[in-house]
């Protein structure tokens, strides 16, 4: 009786594990990422890709840092530029950036940023 509880909680635990990175990995695509230095400074995370993209977001790494702005650079010219200023803890995300139209073909992203120490700062579309 308790291997086969053990073997009920292993294979569920195993389900959910496959279920969820499943999810993220379809939906989700990391574009870049880049690491900040100390200050308030300007960084780019170049992106190679020709694939139409509807929403992005920045994950922080674990440090925290302060977002004033995020302009998305797209294939066609347009400058998508939006406010944020906010702190975003260690190791969460910004809140989903929508692109106009049907997606966008994205090039770079540029943050202005305030950080206190390094950290690192990952580009994610879908």
């Amino acid at each position: 009786m308790p291997r086969t509880i053990i073997l009920h909680i292993l294979l569920s635990f195993l389900f959910l594990l496959l279920s969820s990175s499943a999810v993220f990995s379809s939906e989700w695509e990391r574009l870049g990422q880049r690491t900040v230095k100390t200050g308030t400074k300007v960084a780019d995370i170049p992106v190679n890709s020709e694939t139409l993209f509807r929403e992005i977001k920045l994950t922080i790494g674990h440090i925290g840092i302060y977002v004033r702005t995020i302009s998305v650079y797209c294939a066609d010219g347009e400058v998508i530029a939006v406010e944020i200023n906010s702190a975003i803890s260690p190791k969460t995300d910004t809140h989903t950036i929508l692109l106009p139209d049907k997606g966008k073909i994205i090039k770079k992203v540029r943050f202005n940023y305030t950080a206190k120490k390094r950290s690192i700062i990952s580009l994610y579309a879908n």
